[in-house]
């Protein structure tokens, strides 16, 4: 069976004891959600710095901090934070389809709900 079309559809499952594969796949899964936090902390503190720092050999204080507000570019910034949330999931789906494609019985089963889950 292939995981479902329907987002969302996922439940429990009865006396459910992960199998050795499933717990690396799952280990797989926590990287890339710990990776995500990472890069999520270093993409928000970057745009800090530069803000704060300058850019150069500019006027420091306050006048080069309001230039560097004004002149960063926050749309593009805006679309990067939102794609590593996008990339991450898309990167978890992939494992989960993989994980439900060569797991059997319940293993199998728990991988097409984590997939509907995310």
């Amino acid at each position: 069976m292939s995981v479902s079309r329907v987002k969302g559809d996922f439940c429990s499952i009865d006396d459910y004891t992960p199998s050795k594969r499933t717990l690396d796949y799952i280990a797989k899964v926590n990287e890339i959600a710990d990776m995500e936090s990472a890069l999520n902390t270093i993409m928000t503190g970057v745009p800090m710095f530069m803000l704060f720092a300058g850019r150069g050999n500019n006027a420091t204080g306050l006048f080069s901090s309001g230039l560097n507000v004004t002149t960063n570019d926050w749309i593009l910034f805006a679309d990067a934070m939102g794609s590593v949330g996008k990339i991450s999931r898309t990167r978890m789906e992939r494992i989960a389809q993989e994980a439900a494609l060569y797991s059997r019985r319940k293993d199998g089963q728990f991988w097409r709900y984590a997939y509907n889950a995310l």
